[in-house]
């Protein structure tokens, strides 16, 4: 009866919801979850992730006393340095590892349209976004616990879910009476903290050195009013929109030229250490693909960049790269370029970068100094370490010795 009367029928499903604590029962999710991912399978179980050394983070917010956790595929391994506002759940106090369906349900939990999951022996969790709508800080918090020794991304990409641009009304003491009350100012103020936007540009306010390189955010903005969460109609709408957003868009174009420059990899030649000659480092070294030789996409990259006309670029000299040979055979052998160029000493820092048209992007890891390298490779671990590799000879000493002062 109630049903026929414009607006009570919102109302009284909305007093229903509160009752029932949600809109809609989770039974039938569970059962599609489970069906679709397994009962048993952890999130650890992902068998491409692994393959491709992908670390996986999900957030979830406690119901007890809204913690923000992740779960992770690497169980949390890493040293967390200082403060951080989130935890990280370890499945070695529960019986076993966490079902993915489970995090998945708990994801799910947002509040009105589905009840918390309460995962066993862990604890019982709802939407991650209610506390971190944008996981970016989180992600580079994560980076830095797992690399301690390159502990910013080289690459960051946000993606939105659409948003509506900021309304300005003028405040008023005579304006809208139910606008000013106390309900409405906390809804507002919850809402403007759960905005992601904002805390992507909060992120690059706090690191000086994003100025655009590496730091990527894509959205989409809506004219009229933002698509309810469970408004499963306007789907191939909003799916539209994104697509024309993302073919549509320079910074997708540039992201794409990064992300195949960071397919290059770069590491001095253990044949030719470099020598100190005229006041200079000569200094050799070898580009390498991370892509599998004869592959798809290596066969792809290779000629993407021989149909650009690409090039390595070190220190400003460009390096004449032949990707045209790799491109269209299937048993070609991986791909190695030979870099020569020259540092005044092992701490100046030296850029690699791969040029397509007037973009240039670094490779992985540049710039790099010949102490982070020697590092990394190892390069200078002598007979009796670990590594047991044979001392250079004399000739070999990358710089003069200094002249052993004469005891008197």
């Amino acid at each position: 009866m109630f049903g026929d009367i414009p607006g009570i029928s919102a109302i009284v499903q909305f007093l229903v919801s509160i009752l029932s604590d949600s809109k809609y029962s989770a039974h039938n999710l569970e059962m599609i979850l489970q069906d679709v991912y397994g009962e048993c399978k952890s999130l650890s179980d992902s068998t491409k992730a692994n393959e491709m050394g992908t670390m996986l983070g999900v957030t979830l917010t406690s119901t007890n006393d809204t913690t923000t956790y992740i779960a992770t595929n690497y169980n949390g391994v890493g040293k967390r340095q200082g403060h951080i506002d989130y935890d990280v759940l370890d499945h070695q106090e529960a019986a076993k590892e966490i079902p993915l369906w489970e995090i998945l349900r708990c994801c799910t939990a947002a509040p009105y349209y589905f009840t918390p999951h309460c995962i066993k022996n862990v604890g019982t969790f709802q939407d991650g976004g209610l506390t971190f709508n944008n996981p970016a800080a989180i992600a580079m918090n994560e980076t830095a616990a797992l690399f301690p020794t390159a502990p910013k991304p080289s690459i960051v990409v946000s993606l939105g879910t659409g948003s509506v641009p900021p309304k300005r009304t003028e405040s008023s003491a005579s304006g809208n009476m139910l606008r000013n009350t106390f309900a409405a100012r906390l809804f507002r103020a919850f809402w403007k903290q759960s905005d992601s936007g904002a805390a992507w540009r909060q992120l690059l306010s706090h690191h000086n050195d994003a100025d655009g390189q590496g730091y990527y955010r894509f959205d989409i903005e809506f004219d009229a009013k933002q698509p309810a969460l469970d408004d499963v109609s306007s789907m191939v709408e909003i799916g539209r929109m994104a697509r024309e957003a993302s073919l549509g868009s320079c910074l997708m174009r540039r992201l794409a030229k990064q992300i195949r420059a960071e397919l290059f990899i770069f590491a001095l030649d253990e044949c030719e250490p470099p020598q100190f000659v005229s006041g200079v480092l000569e200094c050799v070294g070898n580009i390498s693909c991370r892509l599998k030789p004869g592959s798809a996409g290596f066969l792809a990259l290779m000629a993407q960049l021989s149909d650009g006309s690409a090039s390595f670029m070190c220190q400003g000299d460009a390096v004449t790269a032949c990707f045209g040979k790799y491109r269209d055979n299937e048993k070609c052998a991986a791909f190695s370029q030979t870099v020569r160029f020259q540092v005044p000493n092992r701490q100046q820092p030296f850029q690699i970068s791969l040029q397509e048209g007037s973009s240039v992007s670094n490779i992985s890891a540049s710039p790099f100094t010949l102490e982070w390298l020697a590092e990394r490779q190892a390069t200078e671990a002598y007979f009796g370490t670990i590594d047991h590799r044979k001392r250079p000879r004399p000739s070999q000493v990358s710089e003069p010795l200094a002249k052993r002062k004469r005891l008197r």
